[in-house]
């Protein structure tokens, strides 16, 4: 978070109570909006909120939106995390800042075929992969660049 230029007088003991507030509220958030879902629902509401019953008669549209927001985030997700992995897969092995079309065509290959082995020996490794992608994405979109900041910063 862009915070410390921002502050008047910025000192750390500032930036970590604005960081704590910015988590509080965030956290507020998430419960609320985590609550008011289960209190809609009772026990109707499952581990994996998409996997839930149709609580009337007709499509589900909130369910079908929201299953059709995690494919595109997962169609978007795959891309993005590939060419980070793929660029430091080929500076630590291959030892090169580039590489030619035809070792990204077999990093390529390779990921893919793998990821697919995966899915396919542990077909319900979805569920396991959602949580931790919801426990990692917090980290990785929040604290990891907020520690570097606060670390590196004046």
């Amino acid at each position: 978070m862009p915070i410390y230029s921002e502050l008047v007088n910025p000192e750390y003991r500032r930036v970590v109570k604005v960081i704590d507030r910015a988590i509080a509220v965030d956290l507020f958030f998430y419960m609320t909006i985590a609550v008011a879902g289960y209190l809609s629902s009772f026990n109707k509401t499952e581990k994996i909120v998409l996997e839930r019953l149709n609580l009337r008669d007709g499509p589900d549209y909130p369910i079908l939106i929201s299953v059709i927001t995690v494919i595109g985030s997962i169609l978007v997700a795959f891309p993005v995390a590939y060419n980070p992995f793929r660029q430091q897969f080929v500076l630590m092995f291959l030892k090169s800042d580039t590489y030619t079309d035809k070792q990204n065509y077999i990093i390529s290959t390779t990921f893919i075929v793998v990821t697919w082995g995966i899915a396919v020996v542990y077909p319900n490794i979805d569920k396991v992969l959602a949580i931790m992608g919801g426990l990692c994405a917090a980290t990785l979109d929040y604290g990891i660049p907020m520690f570097c900041y606060v670390k590196l910063s004046d």
